[in-house]
This record gives structure tokens, C-alpha cells and sequence, in this order.
């Protein structure tokens, strides 16, 4: 059987905040974008950026008087720097803003009035960009559902309706879009009647045709949405969508090629909102729900092949049977055979000590002091294969030989999960952790945690275990 994108169980992972003094409110959220490392949300008279690698928010108040888009408002990002938003069948908000290295900044509307069309502008339509032309099916026009697509180009603001012949979408509201490598992606929605409807289709923007996307004879799951959120094409097989009604599974992925639907298992669960916002970020989708920002990492198909090969190739080296080992190391009393050769591509202190005359170039057998068989087996885990099991009590040891041997992508794995961790029982020894070794990460989130916790860690014994600055740093933070 062909391994899929999707064989393992997925997770959304809550990212922690570094302070909540400027995070985003739930009340007035209008849309959300990601733009470059940042994701941005509207609301009635703000907008907040959340900074994707930093954990970081910012707001910028706007004028209220000024913001006439709404949640019913149809918009998108039209490109690095500027929003649209239609706040009427002839009216578009553009929201443009400069960005330096902390992230988008001076916010400036101004409005642009069409000459001659009258365009569905609420949010049961749908429009997309793909940087030089906007794009708008469905939704209602002047009371009725429309199945009409219409042409918005960018910069002249000079729309057009595409005629188009032949089998097309039925009129409809509250539908999923997307807009992927030429090709326009239409999911459900409701009819006239505001009846539900799970048929599939596609746009072709080079020949200008519709075509409906077929299910197999075999597949009977077709999701029917009833609060339909977010489609998006993860690559040329696989279109991902997301509803956010409280079900056992609000996660899909179409098969372009098996012309199938599969539901996609999740180890855990996220607040259901009306507001929900979702974006894709990199390999990830981010999403904005009840105060909080989750992250889900979803690997292409071809990511997931490719990484099937490369598990498959160094099994077969890390095997002790089938690898023909040239180098053994001795931890306590078990011996671990390996590869020079592997050792010596993936890691410059293995490289370096084989190529000099170093001892682990002159013997076979290598003594390793001062650390567990376990933990070194699971550095060697993470040479082969790019990745590792590590259970959060062996993290602050592996921390330490990731760092002695120069593995500076293990110790930020290392970090994320002693940063998970983080309690009142434990900080402080964290916080004196990370000063020793350099995980800045993992002091940033003792510092926010004791900010969030404050008379609970100035109780503890152990704080006076700090030195004098950082007792200070600490105490300006309560």
C-alpha cells in the first residue's frame, strides 16, 4: 500500500504567547490572513498581528468610523501589503501596510468605487487572489443566488464578468473556495431553497471551463457542511478542508487522483467558534479560536513519500545486521554499533573527529561517559532518520549531548518539549537551565509563565536559587 500524506494521526498544537497585553480579542473578529511570518486579524476597529516565530502580538487601532467592513463583509489578501475587503455591491476597503522586522505596521484604508458592476460582496460569497487578479463566484446579487464568476484586476480595479458556456455550478451561497496553480476550486455551499450541497467542481482560468470533480464508485463519504470555514490545496492531488461544526471529524482531504474523500484523524480537539479563523502557513494551517492560536502541520504527499524512502534506507543502515558497522560505541555496559559515514554527513563533531586524529578515529570501539545508553541511542535515532520518539524525561539530557555534539535542530525539538513542561515546580530549575545552555526559547517561556503566575513561583523555595539580575528581571514582571 502506498503511503499517504496523511497514514498518521494529526495534531493541533496551541502556541504559547509571550503576552497576552495585546492579544487579539474575541469579540469583533472579522477575517484572518497570514502574511509572510504573521498572522493578521481584523476586527471592528483594530487590527492584531500575531508574530508566527516569535509568539508575539501587536495591535494597531484604526479609526472605527473609518472601518466600514463588517463579518459579513467579503475580503481577502490580495497580496503582501494589501487587504481588500467589498463593504458593497460597488465599494472596496483597501487596507495596505508596511512591514519591517517586527512585522506589519502603519495600517492606511482608503476606498475604490467600480464603475459598473454590481458585485455579490458578503461573505456567502467567495473571492480569491492570486496576486494580479481577484477572483468572486456564488453569493447573492441584488436578493438572489448568483452562479456568476467575476474578474477583479488588481491595481486598475477594472471588473468583468467571464461568460462561460457549457456545465457550470448551480447558484449558491456560503460555499468553500480555493485557488491553486491556474485551477479555481468550488465546495457545497447552499442552494436557493438553502439546501446543502456537497458537489465539487473546478475552474480551469487558462481554458475557461467548468468541470465537476467526480466521486469513485466506491466512496460514500461526501461531507455535507453546515458551518463551512476553509479549503485549501495542499499540492497538485490533495485539497484539504476544514468545518468547524462540533462532529467527530471536521477535517477532510479530497483525492484529485482517487477522486475521493477521507477524513483525517486528530489526536486532539480545538473550541468550536463562530469566528474560528483559519490560514495556511509553510506546512502548516494556523488557526485563531477562542483567544487562542493553534498549529497543525500537514505534510504534502510528496513530503510524506519522500520521507517513507528515507525512514525505509535508514532502517536498513541503523539495523546492526544489515549496516556492516565500522565505528562501536561503548555507553555503560552496552555497545552501539554505527556508521562513520552516516555519523560524519549528518553531524560536523562526528566529521571533524574522524577525519583528525582525534580518539574516535584511532579506535573501533568508543567509550561515551556520563550519559545513558537511552539517551545517546535516541541522538543516533535522530542522526539517521531526522527524527526521534523523545520522552520529555530524557529532554534535558539530550538537550545537553545535542548541544555537545553541535545537533543545533535536536536541541530546539528538546526545547520545545521542556517548554511544554514548564510548571511552578520546575521553573526556576529551567530558567537556570537555560541560562547555562543557551536555550533562549525555553527562558523566554519561564519568563512569560512566571508573568502569568507570579505569586505562585514567588512562593516556591527554590526562587532564591537565582541569581541577582534575573531575581530582578523577574520581579519587574509581577
Amino acid at each position: 500500500m502506498d503511503k499517504t500524506a496523511f497514514d498518521d494521526t494529526l495534531e493541533w498544537k496551541k502556541l504559547p504567547c509571550k503576552s497576552d497585553s495585546n492579544k487579539a480579542s474575541f469579540f469583533g473578529v472579522i477575517k484572518g490572513f497570514i502574511s509572510g511570518d504573521h498572522l493578521i486579524i481584523l476586527s471592528d476597529s483594530f487590527v492584531y498581528t500575531f508574530h508566527l516565530k516569535e509568539l508575539s502580538w501587536l495591535s494597531f487601532l484604526i479609526k472605527k468610523s473609518a472601518r466600514k467592513a463588517s463579518m459579513t463583509s467579503c475580503s481577502c489578501l490580495v497580496k503582501p501589503g494589501l487587504i481588500l475587503e467589498l463593504i458593497s455591491s460597488y465599494t472596496l476597503q483597501l487596507l495596505s501596510y508596511e512591514t519591517d522586522e517586527r512585522g506589519p505596521k502603519d495600517f492606511k484604508q482608503e476606498e475604490k468605487t467600480l464603475d459598473s458592476y454590481n458585485l455579490p460582496y458578503g461573505s456567502h460569497s467567495s473571492i480569491n487572489s492570486d496576486h494580479k487578479t481577484i477572483y468572486i463566484f456564488g453569493g447573492k446579487i441584488d436578493s438572489k443566488e448568483s452562479n456568476a464568476l467575476y474578474r477583479l484586476d488588481i491595481g486598475s480595479w477594472i471588473c468583468s464578468e467571464l461568460r462561460i458556456g457549457g456545465t457550470k455550478p448551480c447558484e449558491r451561497m456560503r460555499h468553500l473556495s480555493a485557488l491553486h496553480e491556474g485551477k479555481l476550486f468550488i465546495y457545497g455551499g447552499v442552494d436557493k431553497n438553502n439546501t446543502p450541497l456537497s458537489d465539487f467542481w473546478t475552474f480551469d482560468l487558462r481554458r475557461m471551463v467548468w468541470t465537476q470533480l467526480a466521486l469513485s464508485t466506491q466512496d460514500r463519504l461526501r461531507p455535507i457542511l453546515r458551518n463551512p470555514l476553509y479549503l485549501q490545496a495542499i499540492d497538485d492531488d490533495r485539497i484539504l478542508l476544514y468545518d468547524h461544526e462540533d462532529c467527530d471529524c471536521s477535517l477532510f482531504n479530497y483525492s484529485l487522483k482517487k477522486n475521493s474523500w477521507e477524513p483525517l484523524q486528530l489526536s486532539s480537539k480545538i473550541p468550536r467558534e463562530d469566528n474560528t479563523l483559519l490560514a495556511k502557513y509553510q506546512d502548516s494551517f494556523i488557526l485563531f479560536s477562542k483567544f487562542e492560536v493553534y498549529s497543525l502541520n500537514i505534510p504534502s504527499k510528496k513530503q510524506a513519500c519522500k520521507k517513507s524512502q528515507l525512514e525505509n534506507f535508514a532502517t536498513q543502515l541503523f539495523n546492526e545486521k544489515e549496516a556492516y558497522p565500522d565505528v562501536m560505541f561503548k555507553v555503560g555496559d552496552e555497545e552501539i554499533p554505527a556508521n562513520k559515514c552516516i555519523l560524519s554527513v549528518r553531524c560536523s563533531y562526528f566529521k571533524n573527529a574522524f577525519s583528525s586524529k582525534m580518539m574516535e578515529s584511532q579506535n573501533k570501539i568508543i567509550p561515551i561517559k556520563d550519559v545513558r545508553a537511552k539517551v545517546f541511542k535516541a541522538m543516533l535515532q535522530y542522526i539517521y532518520f531526522a527524527d526521534i520518539d523523545l520522552d520529555q524525561d530524557m529532554a534535558e539530557d539530550l538537550f545537553k549531548l545535542s548541544h555537545e555534539y553541535g545537533l543545533e535542530e535536536l536541541k530546539s525539538y528538546c526545547e520545545e518539549v521542556l517548554v511544554k513542561d514548564i510548571q511552578v515546580e520546575n521553573v526556576v530549575k529551567y530558567i537556570k537551565f537555560a541560562e547555562q545552555y543557551d536555550a533562549n526559547e525555553l527562558r523566554k517561556a519561564c519568563l512569560v509563565f512566571v508573568s502569568e503566575n507570579p505569586d505562585e513561583v514567588f512562593k516556591s523555595q527554590n526562587i532564591k536559587e537565582l541569581d541577582n539580575e534575573t531575581l530582578l528581571e523577574l520581579y519587574k514582571m509581577k
